[in-house]
């Protein structure tokens, strides 16, 4: 288990105010939709999640965890792939990591990731250009619908850790 340090809030209001928004990120990000999102939420979730690819394309793994709100980590996710593009592994690794939160009985979500095409992708700042990434693409935009909220952020590589080492373990076949 990683070592807990002192730390804001995991859900905190900076935090929520420093993603930039479009109207469409706005629309897409509420989790809202037909037959969607929880009707009241009593979870919150904080997911992270890190795709790896060596030789891009390559050996690939993914690699999650899901934060409940005190900061206690609540599941986790790390295996390979088999061969793949990084980009392909990073949406991959977002999907594992919201059905892991799903199973541990939905609610809010936020997820964190260090892709920023793939965080920009998701909020409708950038296309998806890249027909293979389509299908994982779609995956993600029905999980979102089936919580209550949902909201995501870019994040450096440096507060990505936990999911980084969980991708690069499976990688390694540990």
């Amino acid at each position: 288990m990683p070592k807990k340090s002192a730390r804001a809030p995991l859900f905190s209001a900076k935090d929520e105010s420093a993603r930039p928004r479009t109207d469409r990120a706005s629309a897409l990000s509420k989790g809202a939709g037909a037959g969607g999102g929880a009707s009241s939420a009593s979870h919150r979730w904080l997911v992270y999640a890190d795709g790896a690819s060596r030789g891009n394309p390559g050996p690939a793994s993914i690699g999650a965890v899901v934060y409940d709100e005190s900061g206690r980590e609540a599941a986790t996710v790390s295996r390979g792939l088999g061969r793949g593009t990084n980009n392909e592994a990073e949406y991959q690794a977002a999907i594992a990591g919201l059905e892991a939160a799903l199973e541990l009985g939905g609610g809010d979500v936020e997820l964190r990731m260090d892709s920023q095409l793939i965080i920009r992708q998701l909020q409708g700042r950038y296309k998806v250009r890249n027909e293979r990434l389509r299908p994982f693409f779609e995956r993600i935009l029905a999980l979102r619908a089936r919580f209550g909220s949902f909201s995501m952020q870019h994040v450096p590589r440096e507060r990505n850790k936990r999911a980084d080492e969980l991708a690069n373990q499976a990688l390694d076949g540990g």
